[in-house]
């Protein structure tokens, strides 16, 4: 009978750590501001790629337009 009571602290302690280790992979959120700001440049940044990438494809399209425009002028003429 002594050794029954002797092992129940041990199951309510290994129950204990199994509650604990759970903890890490529940569904709570860290927020990190350092990680959050940094992710807010990188978003900046790439708006202003895709802006840049933008402006050089409409500036290749007016080039090449214009260039066809004027191979076909002598013809028009």
């Amino acid at each position: 009978m002594k050794a029954f009571f002797c092992k129940i602290p041990l199951i309510f302690m290994l129950t204990g750590l199994s509650f604990t280790a759970h903890a890490q992979f529940g569904s709570g959120i860290v927020y990190d501001p350092t990680q959050s700001a940094h992710a807010i440049q990188q978003i900046e940044q790439g708006q202003n790629i895709f802006t840049n990438s933008v402006k050089l494809a409409d500036n290749a399209i007016a080039t090449y337009n214009l260039a066809h425009q004027m191979a076909m002028s002598p013809q028009s003429l």
